[in-house]
Parts: structure tokens; C-alpha cells; sequence
């Protein structure tokens, strides 16, 4: 039987010993300005997609012992409809095949985005939650046969521009799901809107993620040899950048113009 040492992350990274950065115009990547203006327009890009995609054909094949260029093709027909939103192409890979080379496992996921209905169909077997801030839209498309939970950004009391204050003094998700007594395999934080200063951003999740793990990993709660992460997006951003850093440290691995990160709770020896 394999044997596992636990490896927690350190608690705080000074953010002034990054280089950020800044979340202007000038990083928002192009095909994304509308989102990062207007959540409306994120709302409408994404329901857009859903109406437009054939899923029984988009799904076809996909599941746990799909082959890595089966991915690829999903993945360049995601990008083909969603109009170059959601995740580069080298950074959807790189979570998809994770997913696929885990499942079944408990997944969860901040965010609907274009690839949630083909994440879903990659962990064959496991137990998927999306979480999706203000999610009336998702019931009038095929997502809705997600197993997703709504929740009100807004409730979190945080803001893109003021992250510093959010380390300093953390607070985790008051989300009922979150409170059942799961214990994630992977998590990946792909959400709320986090471009504006004015916007919510991610440190919540990004904080419920950590404690969480930690908790669940100091009870034994996971099988020996089980390898536990969590995911973040859009890490070429400051908050995503900083706050990651300053609960989780360094990153095992970074993907792609938009940086996919990877951290790792626990790792089989």
C-alpha cells in the first residue's frame, strides 16, 4: 500500500515581495473585455454558447478513458463556439486530462463556464458541484443539468481593490454545500468576476479552499496515495497572483498566457 506525506502550505507570502501585475485593461485578454465590463455580457456570452452547442455531440465519447487528442478536439470545438472566452487552449488540457486521469473523484468548481458540461462528463463516476454566483441564467440552458448550487457574490464583503485587507483577515464561503462535510479531491477557483476593482474576486474561494483542504487533510479523511489540489485561474491577474501565493505559496505548475495554477495539499509518495 502506498504511504503519503502531508504537505501544508505556509500561511502568508508578503505580497510586496511579488511583482504584480495590476488588473487594468492593458491584461484583460482581448476576447474577454465584455465580460470584465459587463456581467451581463458574461451572462449573455455564456448562454449564447449553450444554445448553440450540440452537447449529445460534444459529448460523444468523452469520458475516463478518452485518449488526450479526443481532448484536444473537444476542446478546439469549445473554443470554435465560445467566441475565444473561457481558458487558452494548452490551460483547458492541462485541467481536463487531470480531471480524466482522476476520476471518479469529488470535484468542485467555482464557476459555469463553456467547458463545465464536458468536465462533468470527464469525471465519470465522481461527484461534480459547480458553484455559479447569481445562477437564474444557467436553468434556461442544457447546463442546467449540471449539479450546481447559486450563490450571491455580493455576500462575500470583498472587493478586487482591497485583497490586502481580505489576507490580512480572511473569512471563509458561508455556502451551505461547503458546510456538508465533503472532502474535495480537486477543487478548481474559476470564479466570481474578478477583472474591475470593483468586482468581488476570488479570495473568498480561494481562502475556503485552503482551510478546507487543510482540515480535511489533518483528519486523515483522504485514502493513502491520494493526491489533493486546487486549481486557479487567471493568475496573470493581481489578486489571483498574491492571495494564491500568500495562502498557498508556490505553485507546482503554471499553464498558459492566463496561468493556470496548481498547488498540491497532498502528495503520494
Amino acid at each position: 500500500m502506498m504511504t503519503t506525506h502531508i504537505a501544508l502550505v505556509s500561511l502568508f507570502v508578503p505580497v510586496g515581495s511579488l511583482v504584480l501585475s495590476g488588473t487594468t485593461a492593458d491584461n484583460i485578454v482581448p476576447s474577454d473585455i465584455a465580460e470584465a465590463h459587463d456581467p451581463d455580457a458574461a451572462v449573455a456570452q455564456r448562454v449564447d454558447f449553450f444554445r448553440r452547442v450540440d452537447l449529445a455531440t460534444l459529448h460523444r465519447g468523452v469520458g475516463k478513458n478518452m485518449s488526450d487528442d479526443a481532448i484536444r478536439q473537444k476542446i478546439r470545438e469549445i473554443k470554435q463556439l465560445s467566441r475565444k472566452g473561457g481558458m487558452e487552449e494548452k490551460e483547458y488540457f492541462a485541467f481536463m486530462s487531470y480531471v480524466r486521469d482522476r476520476a471518479p473523484q469529488k470535484l468542485l468548481i467555482w464557476g459555469i463556464g463553456y467547458d463545465s458540461t464536458l468536465i462533468n462528463a470527464l469525471n465519470e463516476g465522481g461527484h461534480t458541484l459547480f458553484l455559479e454566483f447569481n445562477a437564474d441564467w444557467v436553468a434556461k440552458t442544457p447546463a442546467a443539468t449540471l449539479n450546481y448550487l447559486s450563490y450571491v457574490d455580493a455576500d462575500f464583503g470583498t472587493r478586487v481593490d482591497r485583497f490586502t485587507d481580505f489576507v490580512a483577515s480572511p473569512h471563509r464561503a458561508n455556502i451551505s454545500a461547503l458546510d456538508s462535510g465533503v472532502c474535495w479531491d480537486t477543487v478548481l477557483v474559476d470564479s466570481p468576476l474578478g477583472y474591475l476593482p470593483h468586482q468581488t474576486g476570488r479570495a473568498v474561494p480561494l481562502y475556503t479552499a485552503k482551510v478546507d483542504f487543510e482540515s480535511c487533510v489533518a483528519s486523515n479523511s483522504y485514502e493513502h496515495g491520494e493526491e489533493v489540489v486546487v486549481w486557479v485561474h487567471d493568475c496573470n491577474r493581481e489578486l489571483e497572483t498574491a492571495v494564491s501565493h500568500a495562502f498557498y505559496g508556490e505553485p507546482d505548475q503554471v499553464i498558459g498566457a492566463k496561468r493556470l495554477s496548481k498547488w498540491t495539499f497532498q502528495k503520494p509518495v
